[in-house]
């Protein structure tokens, strides 16, 4: 029985010498996970970073704007109550209809002349 007292006193001794061992590791651990959620967090926001920004080229190159600077025109109906809408069809511009014709620069008005072609 001595012996084995002698063993259990040694082994109090052990743990009691090294108090800091165990926390140190279980810092490490931390410091450890800490690092990798903090690699990963980046990952994310640049992955994501990058996408808002091919998101908004693309909203930029399909936007109005640049419609209007590749050379198209916005044409709308110029209505007396100030409801005004995209033409769509000749069949929403009778003769005598007020149109506003949006380019680049600017816009124009114009006036439907009796008849369609």
């Amino acid at each position: 029985m001595d012996r084995e007292r002698r063993l259990g006193f040694a082994a109090q001794q052990a743990a009691l010498a090294d108090t800091h061992g165990p926390l140190d590791r279980r810092s490490e651990q931390v410091q450890v996970g800490r690092d990798r959620a903090r690699r990963a967090i980046t990952g994310v926001l640049t992955a994501e970073g990058h996408a808002m920004t091919a998101t908004r080229s693309r909203l930029t190159t399909l936007g109005l704007a640049a419609t209007l600077a590749r050379g198209y025109a916005i044409v709308q109906r110029v209505e007396p109550d100030g409801a005004d809408g995209v033409l769509r069809s000749i069949d929403q511009a009778p003769a005598g209809t007020t149109l506003r014709v949006r380019v680049v620069d600017g816009a124009v008005h114009a006036v439907v002349p009796g008849g369609t072609e």
